[in-house]
């Protein structure tokens, strides 16, 4: 008994410049394991943005944005806020 291979069905094809069937050119695997991979795949990325997102956001949480203690407020020389120049 001999193992048939769609690879040399499709070369012996190629070779002899006869079409080669539909049958040998499909590529891929459909079906339900292509859709559970694909839903793996969206889940893990929308994961990963939400850690990016909350990484992010919560560094910028950490930073004081009030006038009185920002560091790109004026302050006097004592470190006391003063009102900013007009442009």
């Amino acid at each position: 008994m001999s193992h048939h291979d769609p690879h040399s069905e499709a070369a012996d094809a190629v070779h002899e410049g006869r079409p080669v069937e539909a049958q040998y050119t499909k590529q891929g695997k459909g079906g339900r394991r292509i859709s559970i991979e694909m839903g793996i795949a969206v889940a893990l990325t929308l994961v990963g943005f939400a850690v990016v997102f909350l990484f992010f956001s919560g560094a910028s949480r950490g930073v004081n944005t009030s006038a009185e203690s920002s560091v790109d407020s004026p302050t006097t020389a004592t470190g006391q806020p003063t009102a900013p120049t007009p442009d």
